[in-house]
């Protein structure tokens, strides 16, 4: 599958979102250097699939992306991940050259327990679709 759009401009506007709104750093695909919990991941995943017309098959790309939610305690991952739904659903990332539509849940996890840490995070998937 091919895509018009190269993801790194969304990816600097959704971590940008995300670090405003909630106060706390945002790693890129990697825990934030020398932060402590609660922190939040954001990872890149692959377009799922893209629509469009005849003569442009790929107009428009589904572009998905996880977010994982670190805390020092069930209650405190469980809060950023809140934070972070509310920072990012129904947003819009403005991105130069691109017409974004509202940023959706694609699927949610509950709070897991990282006994190495011990840590808990939670991870959400979220998409939105751009032309």
């Amino acid at each position: 599958m091919t895509t018009v759009h190269a993801p790194r401009p969304l990816y600097n506007a959704l971590a940008t979102r995300i670090s405003s709104q909630t106060s706390k750093p945002v790693g890129d695909a990697v825990r934030p250097p020398n932060a402590s919990p609660p922190y939040s991941v954001l990872y890149p995943l692959p377009d799922r699939d893209t629509q469009g017309s005849l003569s442009d098959p790929n107009q428009i790309s589904r572009q998905l992306f996880q977010v994982t939610c670190v805390g020092a305690s069930m209650d405190a991952a469980q809060e950023l991940q809140f934070d972070v739904r509310a920072a990012l659903l129904g947003h819009q990332p403005v991105v130069t050259g691109w017409d974004t539509g509202p940023i959706e849940l694609d699927f949610g996890s509950g709070v897991l327990r990282d006994d190495d840490g011990p840590i808990f995070y939670s991870t959400d998937r979220f998409l939105v679709y751009v032309s």
